[in-house]
């Protein structure tokens, strides 16, 4: 038997992740690791796509994890059916998960999905899973993008859209690793005060306002995390803001964050692409004494002799995991939370 399912069924069955946007029967999917996960009965499931549209015809990535296992797949018309077929009778859990990014932040294409079919003796969807304890925020640009993570160091590399994976990076491996729900809101070039070629449109203070890449306004109250984890000043420095500069629109950035986030643990890190802010925010955090809740987290460079760089001098997956691993252990100590070790 098959089941066709639509969104609009599907939506109280499913658990979504970052800010996955529902709207017009179909699940929008703009920032990078947005999606869903659903359970279900049957011996097989179809994802079936209906729009993606990208400057420059590149494809976008998805992620599947079925019952653990993950798989990649590109999205180059927005029209695919993704089979995933001969499962074994019985309860399946699926995950799909935006890869990459949308390149160009002010035009943004989002990848929209309308409809899922179950095959199987008697196909069905099971209740969503469980809400997870632990909440993370992530905010941040390539870095936490996974911009380059596929590919060695290449001279002259430009960018290729299969080379990138946030499934890959820190944020949403650390998330992983203490089986938190999460949003990570982040766009390559981004920064703080001005963007990676000094322009001051569409920074990350201005990003983290957004339900969806340059779309209406987000509602704070849906999401509220208790860890908040910010990554950004790279784009900064690119940009040639004065350190003085910088740090005040990190106090103010940080100050809005705690606004809304009252209770959340924040940490700013920064340093694997160069970190021209070190004594600057070293000395902000420093002044922060009535606010025991904000926290620094200085990151080294990247290492070209542990093969940490990967495309365009951005950190690879050992760069990324060694990134992880010093969060991890820096939300471990705040937190109390226990977390996987093999990141």
């Amino acid at each position: 038997m098959r089941k066709v399912i639509s969104f609009s069924e599907l939506h109280p069955f499913c658990y979504f992740h970052n800010r996955t946007v529902f709207e017009n029967g179909s699940l929008h999917l703009s920032f990078p690791a947005s999606g869903f996960t659903i359970r279900f009965s049957g011996n097989g499931a179809r994802i079936c796509f209906d729009h993606y549209q990208q400057e420059n015809h590149d494809p976008c990535y998805v992620t599947v994890i079925l019952d653990g296992k993950s798989q990649r797949f590109p999205i180059a018309t927005g029209t695919e059916v993704l089979p995933l077929e001969d499962l074994c009778e019985g309860e399946h859990t699926l995950t799909c998960l935006r890869n990459n990014e949308v390149r160009s932040p002010e035009l943004p294409t989002f990848l929209s999905i309308s409809t899922l079919i179950i095959d199987g003796s008697n196909p069905a969807l099971l209740p969503a899973p469980e809400r997870k304890a632990h909440r993370m925020l992530f905010l941040g640009d390539s870095i936490t993008c996974g911009w380059g993570v596929r590919t060695p160091p290449i001279e002259g590399y430009t960018y290729r859209p299969q080379d990138a994976d946030v499934t890959m990076a820190y944020a949403y491996r650390t998330a992983v690793a203490f089986d938190a729900d999460y949003q990570i809101l982040a766009a390559s070039g981004q920064g703080i005060v001005k963007n990676c070629g000094a322009e001051t449109g569409y920074r990350i203070p201005v990003l983290f306002h957004d339900r969806e890449y340059n779309g209406r306004p987000y509602n704070f109250t849906e999401f509220s995390p208790q860890v908040v984890v910010i990554n950004a000043g790279t784009n900064d420095c690119g940009g040639h803001v004065a350190v003085s500069e910088f740090i005040d629109g990190a106090q103010s950035f940080l100050h809005e964050i705690r606004s809304i986030y009252p209770d959340a643990e924040i940490i700013w890190t920064l340093g694997l692409m160069g970190n021209a802010y070190a004594d600057g925010l070293q000395a902000l955090f420093a002044s922060q004494q009535t606010d025991a809740h904000m926290h620094y987290l200085p990151m080294k460079a990247l290492d070209a002799k542990q093969a940490e760089i990967g495309g365009c001098g951005h950190p690879s997956i050992q760069g990324q995991t060694r990134c992880a691993s010093l969060l991890c252990e820096k939300i471990a100590a705040l937190t109390g939370w226990s977390y996987h070790k093999d990141i």
